[in-house]
């Protein structure tokens, strides 16, 4: 079933008028009024629906949506909440199987419109790296997905989660300054928590 929006009710009333009744003046003002209410109506409930649903909603409506899933909006920008918001609904959903932790990377990182390349590696016994081997990362995001997918795997599962964060993927330390133990030669590793 789908819900298809009516946007002329005040008409539909008038139309559905029997014969002798039409063209009174009279009642049709109050028809008309009583189906413009019935039109504010539903395209209040219109709103409501609408804006309340993951992929429109903004503000604070992604914050009821993150407090229902358990996720703190933690300072972040509505697009980047609402992509760790689809990683966490699917991450609640998850069984632990590796397509599954995948999905909830795929989602987080909104893999379809981006174009970025996920691969996963199976570590015996119980390990998985990720690794998106392209820049598809906003800068902060890492962190959050490495934790998704450690809640997507479950518990006594590894898993590391290598990105770029606006870095090179590769750099040599020319000023002997060194490098900080969050840089690796491929990228950056969060392990979830």
């Amino acid at each position: 079933m789908t819900l298809t929006k009516i946007t002329d009710h005040a008409q539909r009333i008038l139309d559905d008028l029997l014969e002798q009744f039409k063209d009174k003046p009279n009642l049709e003002a109050i028809l008309t009024a009583i189906g413009r209410q019935a039109q504010d109506l539903e395209d209040a409930f219109w709103q409501l629906l609408l804006d309340r649903f993951l992929p429109n909603a903004v503000g604070a409506q992604l914050d009821i949506i993150g407090r229902i899933v358990r996720r703190d909006r933690a300072d972040l920008s509505d697009d980047v909440y609402r992509a760790i918001l689809r990683g966490k609904i699917a991450a609640n959903l998850s069984s632990g199987t590796h397509p599954e932790v995948l999905r909830v990377v795929e989602l987080c990182l909104d893999s379809d419109n981006t174009g970025a390349i996920i691969e996963v590696v199976l570590e015996y016994p119980a390990a998985v790296t990720i690794r998106v081997t392209e820049d598809a990362l906003v800068v902060g995001l890492g962190p959050h997905v490495a934790d998704l997918a450690q809640l997507a795997a479950g518990s006594g599962v590894r898993v590391l989660f290598t990105y770029f964060e606006n870095d090179p993927p590769f750099a040599f330390d020319d000023a002997a300054i060194g490098f900080d133990d969050a840089t690796v030669a491929w990228g950056t590793t969060a392990e979830g928590a």
